[in-house]
């Protein structure tokens, strides 16, 4: 699925002895999974029939739970401790608490400072969003792919992954 031809890459990694590698068993077949993982949580969230701003929100808070879980699988294959001594699933939680709060600050402001339903709404899409782009970046970084010249089976990653699903 995800491969990358960068022998160099990993040449240059091998005459460094202090570069500690992280344990990446498991990681390209997860990986590969991912795109439809995503699908299928998106899926189940459209065929809620949401209709009220609590059941909009709510169904995009399901769907934030199963990228959040997906970042933290993918951030357990960095070294124990690399982004926290507390573990990759408090780091997580933090950054997810921290990107709501831009996302919020950024739909007041769309929404001329109000607050409501419309706020609520886009601060919950906003959060996904982000969390998608996180994990499209923690991806590229783990896989060591060029995003600049990504192969075949890269670009075909990317695009199933950016893939525009409903609402």
């Amino acid at each position: 699925m995800v491969h990358s031809d960068n022998g160099q890459r990993r040449a240059s990694l091998a005459t460094n002895p202090s570069l500690e590698i992280p344990n990446r068993t498991g990681l390209l077949d997860y990986v590969s999974i991912l795109p439809d993982l995503r699908r299928r949580a998106y899926r189940r969230m459209t065929e809620s029939k949401s209709v009220s701003t609590i059941e909009i929100v709510g169904a995009f808070t399901d769907l934030g739970m199963v990228l959040q879980q997906a970042l933290v699988v993918l951030l357990g294959h960095y070294p124990e401790n690399h982004f926290s001594d507390s573990g990759s699933k408090h780091y997580v939680a933090a950054i997810i608490c921290s990107k709501h709060s831009l996302a919020l600050h950024a739909s007041q402001r769309l929404r001329c400072r109000q607050s409501g339903s419309v706020v609520q709404t886009l601060t919950a899409e906003g959060t996904v969003r982000d969390l998608e782009r996180w994990i499209g970046e923690i991806v590229f970084s783990l896989c060591g792919m060029d995003v600049r010249l990504p192969n075949e089976d890269e670009r075909a990653w990317q695009h199933a992954w950016s893939e525009r699903l409903p609402q």
